[in-house]
């Protein structure tokens, strides 16, 4: 049990950008794209990063056109990515009406490449450095975990905090076990697990990654020396019905099952939300009021994001009866640098 809660979004993993300038003949300026410097790419930038990577692909493997050729495969299930997504607010929309269809071939089709396409991202971009930071300042010495007061919610299917642990647990020699031993250390437990119970960190979207563990080594590492290879293997093993995918949207589970009932009680002594990034969308309202409802003791939300009233409006609708009475101070935290600590810490 926690007295303090954090809950982050896509924002969390938003790392920094750095603006594109165009300059024109007659010597004007105009702000073009922002590149990422470091963390994943949101909603409004997957559409480019796949055009990116296609590019990529195909300077890295020059016989992408070939007939059965792993690579070109998976240019193709990326240019079928974007093209669906591209008539939908967002992947995860076209992820839940598939679902909603129960299309399950497309359905795991789309988990697949889009669990291939974050794993990319993450090798190709350093990780969002304020993980880093976050666990520095609260892992426990000497076991270098969690500590019992802080319980960890993220709606995030990426691997971005496991990248910044493990630079706490360096090897020279990583093994297949390596993902496995880092998610351990740091308490992570997602609705296919099976022990969830005094987790530290809950994934309630699962996690963008695939039974090959070695795409894990190289994240956080733009510097594969490798490219060729890695590309081919991760090409070849994501398609495979036989390697696992632990992508599993919150809504493609039971609203009883045992996962959720351990989130709930993990979080029932909480006085403290602290909400990084999160926008609290229509999609996720149901869990959302679940995870309000099963925090009675709640006193105070800080709310960390540069539209945090925006987010705060969103916020009401998910509140319990007497959360949403206006007894309970909302602190709204526009500095993104760093997630906020907050002093009951």
């Amino acid at each position: 049990m926690s007295r303090v809660v954090y809950l982050l979004g896509a924002g969390a993993s938003y790392g920094k950008r750095s603006e594109i300038i165009h300059r024109t003949m007659d010597g004007q300026s105009h702000s073009g794209n922002y590149s990422i410097d470091e963390g994943i790419p949101v909603v409004n930038e997957i559409n480019r990063e796949i055009d990116m990577l296609v590019k990529s692909l195909k300077e890295i493997d020059p016989d992408y056109q070939t007939e059965g050729n792993f690579v070109g495969n998976f240019i193709k299930d990326l240019v079928w990515l974007k093209r669906e997504a591209e008539r939908h607010m967002t992947i995860d929309t076209l992820a839940k009406q598939l679902f909603l269809q129960e299309n399950h071939t497309e359905f795991d089709r789309l988990k697949r490449i889009l669990s291939a396409f974050f794993i990319m991202m993450q090798v190709i971009y350093p990780a969002d450095k304020r993980y880093d930071a976050f666990l520095a300042n609260v892992l426990t010495y000497p076991a270098k975990r969690v500590p019992d007061e802080i319980t960890i919610l993220t709606w995030n299917y990426d691997s971005q905090i496991e990248i910044a642990y493990r630079e706490y647990n360096p090897t020279t020699n990583p093994t297949e076990d390596f993902w496995r031993n880092v998610r351990k250390q740091l308490g992570i437990t997602e609705s296919h697990d099976f022990e969830t119970a005094n987790g530290k960190i809950y994934k309630l979207n699962g996690s963008a990654m695939l039974e090959y563990y070695g795409s894990f080594t190289r994240m956080g590492n733009p510097y594969v020396s490798d490219k060729k290879e890695f590309v081919s293997k991760l090409s070849g093993i994501y398609r495979m019905s036989t390697t696992e995918c632990y992508l599993r949207f919150a809504w493609e589970i039971d609203d009883d099952c045992r996962y959720l009932k351990d989130v709930y009680a993990q979080i029932q002594d909480a006085q403290v939300l602290v909400v990084i990034g999160y926008t609290f969308p229509y999609f996720n309202r149901k869990i959302d009021r679940a995870l309000f409802n099963n925090m009675p003791n709640l006193r105070k939300i800080y709310i960390q994001d540069p539209m945090a009233e925006r987010v705060s409006q969103n916020m009401t609708p998910a509140l319990s009866t007497y959360q949403a009475d206006g007894s309970i101070p909302v602190i709204l935290l526009k500095d993104v640098d760093q997630f906020y600590l907050p002093s009951e810490l």
